[in-house]
């Protein structure tokens, strides 16, 4: 399966996902994984990629993967109401084995991440689906509701502006009258 313009979108545009791993045992594992806009890289059709940034020292997801790599990374975008899950082979790649990779995994288009990462992980997409969103509640960041109301925010300066103004003159005019 090829991962299509829309789903390249979505996932290009998100701040965040929910990474499942398996553990040896065969348990799930969920774990929140969040960064800048950007920060999963879409590689090409098959495959996406991230930098690991450095966190709790537990290493539970990347062991994990280690053991045995089955992913499905669950992307949600709430002021559309869609959301992506996707299912994969991942594998963990020191930083040190391939810099360049992992270099370009610190670009994003807001500049460069800074927070500390020490290893990349890529996963290679095996299928995906995109479905229902009729319980997702919209949900949006505060930049976003700051476009929304600029020009009813400037449209109220302005209203208040015109009232001060007129109640001047309605005082003035009383005053001589």
């Amino acid at each position: 399966m090829r991962l299509a313009s829309e789903h390249r979108g979505l996932i290009a545009k998100q701040r965040h996902f929910y990474l499942a791993t398996v553990t040896p045992s065969g348990w799930p594992y969920l774990q929140h994984r969040g960064g800048p806009r950007g920060f999963v890289h879409v590689l090409d059709d098959h495959t996406l990629a991230f930098a690991d940034f450095d966190g709790n020292e537990q290493f539970v997801s990347t062991g994990n993967i280690d053991a045995g790599g089955r992913v499905a990374m669950f992307f949600v975008d709430y002021p559309t109401r869609t959301r992506l899950k996707v299912f994969g082979t991942a594998r963990v790649i020191a930083a040190e084995e391939d810099p360049d990779l992992h270099e370009r995994l610190l670009d994003v288009p807001g500049g460069r991440i800074k927070s500390p990462s020490r290893r990349s992980i890529v996963v290679d997409v095996e299928a995906f689906d995109m479905n229902c969103r009729k319980y997702i509640v919209p949900r949006f960041e505060r930049e976003a509701v700051d476009r929304m109301i600029a020009p009813y925010r400037d449209d109220l300066i302005a209203a208040n502006a015109r009232i001060k103004e007129l109640e001047a003159r309605v005082a003035e005019l009383e005053r001589g009258a």
